[in-house]
């Protein structure tokens, strides 16, 4: 079992995975994510090996942190920004490796790239080859955290959640700090 982390919304009230603010919960109707699938045939939770890398995939796109970005959204507004852990035992296809590269005949600018029909359909390849519960890469706001995207997460086990109280939290610190983000009070 390994340990994965994902910064999202909790709410909770709920109670299970197909409701919003749960820790387990993944949007029905994705299709913008790097390895999500456009035709709805899988979903895939996105996850890190890291809480501060969770926290900068998050929150990275903005130049300074402001209590606003723990605010909840209208649609939730009993949940809270938070850090949830997971043990999950899963076989990962590793991007940073040059043999998975290889394999898939893909170069590392691939991987990162911004265009989403490129990066999907090499998710698709790997996930119809049936080997794998996923595929992890180097973050896009730093090389030494891990993205992951499982497709394969029915027996996730949730650990913990810790709720962000304040931008104080360790991870935050950590993220702002490897991102140079400014963080205010």
């Amino acid at each position: 079992m390994a340990r994965y982390y994902r910064c999202a919304w909790f709410d909770p009230d709920a109670q299970s995975a197909d409701v919003p603010g749960h820790p387990l919960y993944v949007y029905p109707r994705q299709g913008a994510g790097r390895i999500d699938d456009p035709d709805h045939e899988y979903r895939v939770l996105y996850l890190g090996t890291d809480a501060a890398g969770c926290v900068a995939e998050v929150f990275g796109d903005f130049a300074v942190w402001t209590p606003a970005l723990l605010d909840p959204p209208p649609s939730l507004p009993g949940a809270f920004r938070a850090v949830m852990a997971y043990e999950i035992e899963a076989t990962l296809c590793d991007l940073d490796e040059p043999k998975r590269l290889a394999e898939f005949a893909l170069r590392p600018s691939q991987v990162v790239s911004n265009d989403r029909r490129a990066t999907q359909q090499w998710a698709r390849d790997i996930y119809e080859t049936g080997a794998y519960d996923g595929v992890s890469w180097w973050s896009r706001r730093d090389p030494r955290w891990t993205s992951c995207g499982l497709w394969g997460y029915a027996d996730a086990t949730v650990e913990q959640v810790t709720v962000l109280v304040d931008l104080a939290a360790q991870p935050v610190v950590e993220a702002a700090d490897v991102l140079l983000r400014q963080v205010t009070a």
